[in-house]
């Protein structure tokens, strides 16, 4: 019986032996696969919290870079409105700069050709003035002048006569008073000279416009020999004159026309200054 109970409890420790490996490696074999059905739940977990981080940071970065976008778009759109409101603000100012520079040249335009005007006006009262004057002037100077003349060829016919000279001297060519047979027309922005001289002295014509005086000048020449028995007889004869104008207006000696045609006229046209030249000199 005690062998009996023996084995028997050999037998059931055995048996429970073998009863609680079978519940250690059941339980074992549990506990791995309940492990390994957490580390894949976890790691399950683990994968699907990334995704939904990894969504959330992309949701949230593609939210920024909206707002970001959007407040881009917003701060180019302000600066550009700021932008065309300085344009505008500019522009206007020079516009309102540009009328009140018109506004202002207009003024001083019209004030200047007021002057102007006022000027001109003033020169041709001057001119008609001075024209009148110098008419005046220069008819009284022509009446002298012709007065002196007749009384110095008067004084001259009488000394002449007194000395017993005047029938001698009236045969002689020598002492006869050459001239140009010279007439000046004066127009109005112009004189005009004809004269005359033998058309074989033409050549010898000079005609000069200096300090308003125009100088018209001549020479002539004559030579004759003879020989007889031996004695030889030789006359040379030889005379300048001229004839001077004095001009009452400034000319422009840089434009006179000089002309001597080949009959002996002579022809000279002298431009006067313009009246603000004038004025100036």
């Amino acid at each position: 019986v005690r062998q009996k109970v023996k084995d028997s409890v050999t037998t059931e420790e055995m048996e429970g032996k073998r009863r609680l490996e079978q519940y250690n490696s059941g339980l074992k074999k549990q506990i791995e696969e309940n492990r390994n059905r957490a580390v894949a739940l976890n790691e399950k977990v683990q994968a699907e919290y990334s995704m939904e981080t990894q969504r959330i940071e992309e949701e949230g970065t593609q939210d920024i870079q909206g707002r970001q976008n959007k407040f881009e778009a917003s701060r180019r759109e302000q600066e550009q409105a700021n932008h065309d409101r300085l344009q505008q603000i500019q522009k206007d100012q020079f516009d309102r700069e540009v009328r009140s520079r018109k506004e202002h040249e207009g003024r001083v335009n019209h004030t200047i050709k007021q002057l102007d005007d006022t000027m001109k006006q003033e020169r041709q009262n001057f001119a008609k003035d001075f024209d009148r004057e110098a008419q005046i002037q220069k008819d009284t100077l022509i009446s002298h002048k012709e007065t002196y003349l007749k009384e110095l060829f008067k004084q001259k016919r009488d000394f002449d006569k007194r000395m017993g000279l005047e029938k001698s001297r009236g045969d002689d060519p020598f002492y006869r008073l050459k001239n140009f047979e010279a007439k000046i027309h004066e127009g109005s922005d112009h004189y005009e000279l004809k004269a005359r001289v033998a058309p074989h002295e033409k050549d010898s014509v000079d005609i000069i416009i200096k300090d308003d005086k125009i100088v018209l000048s001549a020479r002539r020449s004559y030579q004759d020999a003879n020989e007889l028995d031996g004695i030889k007889t030789a006359t040379n004869n030889y005379q300048t004159y001229r004839q001077e104008f004095a001009l009452a207006s400034p000319i422009d000696a840089k434009r006179v026309v000089k002309k001597v045609a080949d009959d002996g006229t002579i022809t000279a046209i002298i431009p006067k200054l313009p009246p603000r030249i004038q004025a100036k000199t």
